[in-house]
């Protein structure tokens, strides 16, 4: 098992039928309410930490490789236009092509 994995009852995904794949997304998906709701505390206490610091000058950076470098892309790019986040206060570093970006500020190679 790798390190960033954890056990799966669907290694073999090639081999179920459409029918047993949507029943198994669809029963997994039914699992995220609960265990959000068990840590809204959580979240709560995180999401104001994460205000008063972009209030008083902090950046928003999104950090990933392969799919999570590219997800972040697309997030941090919609961030100003969404929030209103002023140009510069929200990046992304793809740490596999060594890139760094701001969604206003042109991308450069690191």
């Amino acid at each position: 098992m790798s390190v960033t994995e954890s056990s799966s009852s669907y290694h073999h995904l090639e081999k179920m039928s459409i029918h047993e794949l949507l029943t198994g997304i669809n029963r997994e998906d039914k699992t995220v309410p609960d265990a959000i709701e068990k840590i809204i505390p959580k979240i709560e206490a995180l999401v104001q930490r994460i205000e008063e610091r972009m209030k008083t000058g902090g950046r928003l950076f999104y950090i990933g490789a392969g799919t999570s470098g590219r997800l972040g892309i697309v997030d941090a790019s919609e961030i100003p236009p969404t929030y209103g986040l002023p140009e510069g206060k929200s990046s992304w570093i793809d740490c596999r092509r060594r890139y760094r970006h701001s969604p206003f500020g042109g991308t450069r190679r690191r």
